[in-house]
Parts: structure tokens; C-alpha cells; sequence
């Protein structure tokens, strides 16, 4: 074994791997793994324990927070990209967009006109 690391270090480390869940949800396999290694590197139950509260207890927190606040159990981009079938509504939504409220055709013809006058010069 190499030099044995601070109580500090420790929940500090355990703190950010189990904080790596609520930047990417797949962060989890890694941050799971890190708390699985110190576990087995931690000596003793009460250090152990110390272990899981400090990895577990803002993600739990969160995740029960989000399940009570949004009704759901994955992050809202997870569901804005599911693929269980053709959304043709929301399609016609942003391009009615593209047209009325935001005006984006005029920018698109200016730069398509730029576009000629620079490849014509």
C-alpha cells in the first residue's frame, strides 16, 4: 500500500465522485466505481459509512428533489430526445419559428447573399 491519505482527502474525494452523477448521468459508472474502490480501501465501518453519506447524500437528495418537483425519474433532456416516434407538430413549430416570431429568414438571406458576393470577388 502507498502512503495511507487524509480523512479530509477522503470525503472531499468521495463528495466529487458522488457529485459526477448530476453532470452526466453515465458520470455514474465512474463515480460508482470510485466510491466501490474506496470502500474497499477504507478501513474500518465508521469510515465506511462516512464514505457513503458523503458520496450519497447530495445525489440522493437531488434525485429524490427532482422526482418530487418535475415528476421525473431521468433529467428533462433525456426525455426531450427520445425517439418513440415521429414528431411532425414540433417540427412545423420550429419552422413556423424560423418565419414569424424570430424573423431568422432575413439573417439566412443576408448571409446566403454574402456568401455569392464573396465567392464572386
Amino acid at each position: 500500500r502507498g502512503q495511507p491519505t487524509s480523512q479530509a482527502f477522503d470525503y472531499a474525494l468521495a463528495v466529487l465522485a458522488g457529485l459526477s452523477v448530476l453532470v452526466r448521468p453515465e458520470l455514474a459508472l465512474i463515480g460508482g466505481l470510485a466510491l466501490v474502490m474506496m470502500l474497499i480501501a477504507a478501513t474500518g465501518w465508521r469510515r465506511r459509512a462516512l464514505i457513503i453519506v458523503a458520496g450519497g447524500l447530495l445525489p440522493v437528495a437531488y434525485q429524490i428533489f427532482r422526482m418530487g418537483y418535475y415528476g421525473l425519474l431521468f433529467p428533462g433532456t433525456a426525455l426531450a430526445k427520445d425517439a418513440s416516434g415521429a414528431k411532425w407538430d414540433q417540427g412545423f413549430t420550429y419552422l413556423a419559428n424560423f418565419n414569424q416570431p424570430y424573423l431568422l429568414w432575413a439573417p439566412a438571406v443576408l448571409l446566403i447573399g454574402l456568401a455569392i458576393m464573396v465567392k464572386l470577388l
